[in-house]
Formats: structure tokens, C-alpha cells, sequence
């Protein structure tokens, strides 16, 4: 099986994300700017780096990733993607009040849960006027030189994770071993990674499975290696990580192997062991 034809093969059909689509758009187009720069725009070497953040369940965090993206070494305009409407408000009021906040900080607020495809569509609409993204997970820490690094890493056609692994078989995900620093890997975490945007201005990446959707992180992989041949790397960049009740993965652990088996079966992800 040729590689665009296993991609070709796993692709829901348009129809099966219109749902997702109309919702992402819905939030987009209603986005607030909750900070707006005091300052000329800059050109692209200079221009802040975009990051984007999804909130769900962490929302009594957002104070401390203002301060850890305002403390950076290098600039950043901070995106959110909130996938509880019912925070909208609680999300204004602390940006408001934080104490050290980014220039720039605009939320676009889901009338649903999408999932870490918020992130995706974030990129999409930020794609036009930037060259890459940075995505960072709310349960995350930085120190003040991480988005320094992850934006000397960012290259066109690649993708570097803070979190990086190499598989060691074709049937179980979390049978898989960690790369060093600037090594190849065949999955990046979608915490904690720089990417050429370019890819989300491929309708497909957006055609997921929908039993998967909140298995964004092995799609993007999958995706950008197979269908674009695309490098992910492991980064270099220094992220931490906080274990808490509100951790999805835990509950997709199942689902993460069963994506990672449909994706090779069919979707001619890893060259045969």
C-alpha cells in the first residue's frame, strides 16, 4: 500500500467533521481580544511567537500561564482555546487581573468540548500571518528560555515536541521508548511543540476520525509524517508536566492503541517491523 492511499483510506469523510467545523468557526469568528499590544508591528523576525493553549478543567491556572509566557526570554502573543463556555467570563476577569500578563491575549471560547483540535483550528486562523505555532498544554511549566528555543528549532516541513518517542512494534501506542534531544521520532506530543503551520491549511488534517477526535496528538503525528513526510523531532526546549484529576489520557488509554492499530493496518503509518 502506497503511503496517499493508506491516508487516503483513514480520512473520515466531510461530512463526519461538519460538526466539528461548524463549532470551531462559531468560536473563531466570536473571538474576544482580551489584551491588545501597545505596539508597532513588528516584521517577522521580530514578531512575537504565537502560542496557543487550550483550557479545560485548569482554568484556576490561567494566572500562572500568563505570568510564564510574560516571563519569556523572547516574545509571545498568547492564544486560548477555551472548551467550557461557562468559564468565558472567569477568564476574562483574570486576565484582567493578573499581575504579569503577555502584550497580546485573545480567547475564542467553544460552545462545546472539541477537544485539542481547538489548537488545530487556532493554527489554522493564526497560519496567514505566521510562519509557525507554538502549542502548549495548560497543565504545563516553561521556564523563561523554553519558547527561546522551541522557536530556534522551528523549521519549514517540521515538527519539534518536547515530548518524543520512537515506536518498537506496529500494535500497542505505549509500546514505544523516548528519543534524545534533537533525534528523530515517529510521535510528538502536542504539548509543548513548535510546528510549520502550513499544515493546517490542509483540509485533511482536520478529517480525523471522529471516534478519535480527542486522540489529536497521534493524528497530527500520523499526518504529518505520512501524508506531508514531514520530520518530527524531539526538542530541546525544557518542559515540565503536573499530573492532576483533570489528565484526559489516563481515560484514552485504550482508545490511543486502538487509533495507533487502525493508523498502521490501514493508514500505512511505521514501515513493517
Amino acid at each position: 500500500m502506497s503511503r496517499g492511499a493508506g491516508v487516503a483510506a483513514v480520512l473520515a469523510p466531510v461530512a463526519e467533521v461538519d460538526a466539528m467545523w461548524r463549532v470551531a468557526e462559531s468560536a473563531l469568528a466570536a473571538r474576544v481580544e482580551l489584551r491588545r499590544p501597545d505596539r508597532d508591528e513588528a516584521g517577522p523576525d521580530q514578531a512575537p511567537l504565537p502560542v496557543v493553549v487550550c483550557l479545560w478543567k485548569r482554568h484556576h491556572r490561567l494566572s500562572t500561564i500568563l505570568g510564564m509566557l510574560a516571563r519569556q526570554s523572547v516574545p509571545c502573543d498568547l492564544y486560548l482555546w477555551n472548551n467550557d463556555p461557562t468559564q468565558a467570563d472567569a477568564i476574562a476577569t483574570a486576565v484582567a487581573g493578573a499581575a504579569l500578563v503577555p502584550d497580546r491575549v485573545v480567547v475564542a471560547n467553544s460552545a462545546s468540548n472539541i477537544g485539542g483540535f481547538g489548537r488545530f483550528f487556532w493554527a489554522r486562523e493564526l497560519a496567514a500571518t505566521n510562519s509557525f505555532v507554538l502549542f502548549v498544554d495548560d497543565d504545563e511549566l516553561l521556564d523563561v528560555d523554553s519558547v527561546a528555543t522551541f522557536r530556534a528549532e522551528a523549521a519549514v516541513g517540521q515538527i519539534h515536541s518536547a515530548w518524543g518517542f520512537r515506536f518498537t512494534q506496529r500494535r500497542n501506542y505505549w509500546r514505544r521508548r523516548p528519543v534524545a534531544a534533537g533525534e528523530p521520532a515517529k510521535y510528538c506530543g502536542t504539548g509543548g511543540m513548535i510546528t510549520d503551520s502550513s499544515i493546517f491549511l490542509d483540509e485533511r488534517v482536520f478529517r480525523c476520525p471522529a471516534p478519535y477526535w480527542f486522540c489529536e496528538d497521534i493524528w497530527l503525528s500520523y499526518f504529518a509524517s505520512t501524508a506531508l513526510g514531514w520530520g518530527l523531532f524531539k526538542s530541546r526546549a525544557e518542559v515540565g508536566w503536573l499530573l492532576d484529576d483533570a489528565a484526559q489520557y489516563p481515560g484514552l488509554h485504550r482508545k490511543k492503541s486502538r487509533f495507533f492499530r487502525l493508523l498502521n493496518a490501514r493508514g500505512g503509518w511505521l514501515d513493517p517491523s
